[in-house]
């Protein structure tokens, strides 16, 4: 038997039959057993959590001092530094902004997925915007109420490795403003568009969970709202469509059904090649169909491309998908950026009318295909109705063409910047005033 028995707390007794220096110990004896010694703490181990919290505190600004800045590891831009005027929203965002622009923060991403996955087989949840609940004090609930939280999680894993992007449940599941208020506020900016004597085309990007349904999971959180939000949202563009509407998603069912393959990407939320020269067919073709008629896609062999919702996971890789490009005779693209678009031609036609497109990231991953197109565009972001109100005003008031498209997510979340009332009653003043084109 061994002559010491190790006490859960750490400390250390003797047996009851156990031999001492002073004779056995036991019934009968007049001596008491030895009082628990507490077993010393080796002084090792703290240093070694000293030095691991250390080195968690301070390594984010070593790496920001030797040059290391955040980068942009998910679906959006890095969120601005707040300003006090935004009352308690000022604390929330205060946060998101440090999170956000904490150096290394995509190398923890990596690491934490990485353990989780191996730990729990899946990624980890983070809290998305559904979660958060609203800045400043809020009255706790009666303890009598019941409030069932639900999770979106960030990054859907579906079906053969294909990951979808939440927001594609939680905005349709959970939308900031009704379907009817968000529609209206779409009409009413193209309308005022047109009123103005300037053209407009406004199309929506569909979701990568729309077009590819058979790859979700067989279930997740939200499948019993989202679905029927998604549907509900394409029924209403079909019947009552806002003005100036192209359908992009009739025509990318029709594509996807006769090619025979998938034109999302894998581990992206975006389209690939074949599906940005659908949305620059639809789009020149509203504008001047002698655009689309002397242009030919060409396809180029499979590229690779980088994936954003890896990324996200802190995975990041590249899918290979079939490569195209449109191929438009005598012309030369002289200018391919982000905000900018521009080209020469000595053969096929240009659109020549001073554009202003108001995209997102699908208008931004589709830029190869749209640059062909235009003798001078400008691309602005949807957001700059927030951002900069007045900016965007002025960039409609000295353009001829406006192209709107947002990502189907957004128009079924009601977050569409551009209805927002302030900026459309700004919008419908400015024009008002203007001087005939």
């Amino acid at each position: 038997m061994s002559d010491e028995v190790r006490h859960p707390s750490g400390s250390v007794r003797l047996d009851a039959a156990a031999s001492t220096p002073g004779g056995v110990v036991g019934p009968g004896t007049d001596e008491a057993p030895a009082a628990a010694i507490p077993s010393p703490r080796p002084r090792g181990r703290r240093w070694l959590v000293l030095l691991v919290g250390l080195v968690f505190l301070f390594t984010p600004a070593a790496a920001y001092v030797s040059g290391v800045r955040a980068t942009e590891i998910e679906n959006r831009r890095l969120t601005a530094f707040p300003s006090v005027s935004d009352g308690w929203e000022f604390f929330p965002q205060l946060s998101a902004w440090a999170t956000d622009h904490l150096p290394l923060r995509d190398r923890a991403v990596a690491a934490n997925t990485r353990l989780s996955e191996s730990v729990f087989g899946e990624p980890p949840q983070y809290g998305g915007p559904a979660e958060q609940g609203p800045a400043g004090p809020v009255a706790p609930a009666p303890e009598d109420t019941e409030v069932e939280e639900r999770v979106f999680p960030r990054i859907l894993q579906g079906r053969d490795g294909w990951l979808f992007f939440g927001a594609d449940v939680s905005g349709a599941c959970e939308p900031l403003l009704p379907l009817d208020e968000t529609l209206a506020g779409l009409s009413r900016f193209g309308e005022l568009v047109r009123r103005a004597g300037k053209t407009y085309v406004f199309t929506v990007a569909p979701d990568k969970s729309t077009m590819n349904p058979d790859k979700l999971p067989e279930s997740y959180v939200g499948d019993d709202c989202a679905p029927q939000a998604k549907a509900a949202f394409w029924e209403r563009m079909q019947d009552d469509p806002p003005v100036g509407y192209v359908d992009l998603k009739q025509e990318l069912e029709r594509v996807q059904e006769q090619d025979g393959d998938n034109l999302w990407r894998p581990s992206d939320t975006h389209w690939a090649q074949r599906g940005g020269l659908v949305y620059a067919q639809e789009v020149a073709d509203a504008l001047d169909p002698a655009l689309w008629r002397t242009s030919r896609i060409e396809p180029t062999g499979p590229v690779q491309l980088q994936a954003d919702l890896a990324a996200q996971l802190g995975t990041p890789r590249k899918d290979e998908v079939p490569g195209w490009r449109l191929e438009r005779s005598g012309v030369t693209v002289t200018d391919e950026r982000s905000t900018t678009l521009a080209a020469t031609t000595t053969g096929a036609p240009l659109y020549a009318p001073s554009t202003l497109i108001l995209g997102d990231s699908f208008t931004q991953s589709s830029l190869p295909l749209l640059s062909p197109l235009f003798a001078s565009a400008r691309i602005v972001q949807p957001a700059t109705a927030t951002d900069d109100p007045s900016a965007l005003v002025s960039a409609i008031l000295s353009s001829d063409t406006i192209v709107l498209e947002i990502v189907e997510r957004s128009v079924v979340a009601g977050d569409v910047p551009i209805i927002d009332a302030a900026f459309l009653t700004s919008l419908e003043q400015a024009l008002a005033t203007a001087p005939p084109a």
